[in-house]
């Protein structure tokens, strides 16, 4: 599945890519098989987008999938994700690797990968155990609430609220995805401004 990402470098003034935004995504080829760890980055408040590989693309049975971001006071933007060889379909019980790679010019070049760690992932007998749902916390000043989702579930089709990056208070993105009985998962970005 495609799970994205999203991040905006919003924390230090001194970045030489100050209220970038950045989305990270697993890229399927179109027999849902072979995929490749990519981040789009905008520097104009997401009117337009670039698109880098991260990493070399994987082809079935070896897999990258689950990326996520973190953006250093400096501006480097970190990408991290699974990489596994599946067996029958599937990760699960098997061996995996977490890597890490970074851009030090705002998403356009990345380092080569790292490994983070090499874990053996659970199983997952009879598909029972692994489901996405949206947790959505809310800060008020001093604590933190949890909040509804709008997700209205991946196993028949629908929506699916993967984060959300708040650049002010008035510029508030968010990214998830869209699944139907009969496509593969399409990525929606949605901003909330002015």
């Amino acid at each position: 599945m495609a799970l994205p990402a999203l991040s905006g470098d919003v924390g230090a003034t001194s970045s030489p890519h100050a209220n970038a935004l950045y989305l990270s995504v697993t890229q399927f080829d179109a027999t849902g098989n072979d995929s490749e760890i990519s981040v789009s980055h905008s520097t104009n408040g997401g009117t337009t987008w670039t698109r880098s590989a991260v990493d070399t693309a994987q082809v079935f049975p070896q897999v990258d999938q689950f990326s996520d971001l973190a953006i250093g006071k400096d501006g480097t933007v970190y990408a991290s994700w699974m990489h596994c060889s599946a067996t029958a379909g599937e990760c699960v019980s098997t061996q995996a690797t977490f890597l890490l790679s970074r851009s030090a010019d705002g998403g356009t070049t990345w380092s080569t990968p790292v490994t983070l760690a090499m874990v053996t992932l659970a199983s997952d007998p009879s598909d029972c155990c692994f489901s996405f749902e949206t947790l959505i916390e809310q800060r008020n000043g001093s604590s933190w609430k949890v909040v509804p989702s709008l997700d209205i579930g991946i196993g028949t089709g629908g929506t699916n609220l993967q984060g959300v990056a708040a650049i002010t208070a008035r510029n508030v993105w968010a990214v998830g995805y869209q699944v139907n009985s009969s496509t593969m998962p399409q990525t929606l970005i949605e901003q909330y401004c002015c």
